[in-house]
């Protein structure tokens, strides 16, 4: 709820930018009505759609969340992205995730015909991230992207049962997390992500 209106901006940047048959899905854990109505009044002028995916927070309750000051206005929504295998509707094969504080200026189109099959991910590397390739244990070549915009393959994620892998990883090196869901990503997928 305290992210609505840079949600609802956000939303506006896409319409704007993508007035037709653009299919929005808002992960969340429990929308009060007001910003689902203010979320809907944004979309109603556009032909487009808008749905409301529930994400189970006692699941997410148990990951590693931020123990540094810098850190600490991440929530634990950061982590939605990392179950979309298993809560988009069966139907979506792929998906364009944008984190929710960010504006879109141009047409989607072109990053969502990037062909992405045989890779889990399609994102842009992080500047000054190459330490965190070897704090994750995987080669430095392969980089470290950031989570914020990414083009995902739900259908190879589904293949590999994704949610379960990245969840586990998590579990099991606590200690390492950093960058929470973004530090999950990058170990699982280093060589299974498209570089853009």
């Amino acid at each position: 709820d305290n992210y609505i209106q840079h949600c609802a901006v956000t939303i506006v940047s896409i319409l704007e930018n993508n007035p037709k048959g653009v299919n929005i899905y808002i992960l969340h854990e429990g929308l009060c009505e007001n910003s689902i109505h203010i979320l809907e009044d944004e979309v109603h002028p556009y032909d487009s759609e808008l749905q409301f995916v529930y994400v189970d927070k006692n699941i997410i309750d148990a990951f590693p969340m931020p123990k540094q000051g810098h850190l600490s206005h991440i929530s634990r929504a950061t982590y939605y992205r990392l179950l979309m295998a298993d809560i988009m509707p069966p139907e979506v094969e792929k998906v364009i995730y944008l984190d929710c504080d960010l504006v879109v200026n141009d047409k989607l189109d072109d990053f969502w015909a990037i062909d992405i099959t045989g890779y889990s991910i399609a994102g842009c590397v992080q500047i000054g991230a190459g330490c965190e390739a070897l704090r994750l244990g995987y080669p430095q070549k392969y980089g470290y992207i950031n989570a914020g915009v990414l083009l995902i393959n739900l259908s190879y994620w589904r293949e590999i049962n994704a949610s379960k892998l990245l969840v586990e990883y998590l579990a099991a090196h606590y200690d390492k997390i950093i960058f929470h869901d973004q530090d999950a990503l990058n170990a699982n997928f280093y060589d299974k992500c498209l570089h853009i």
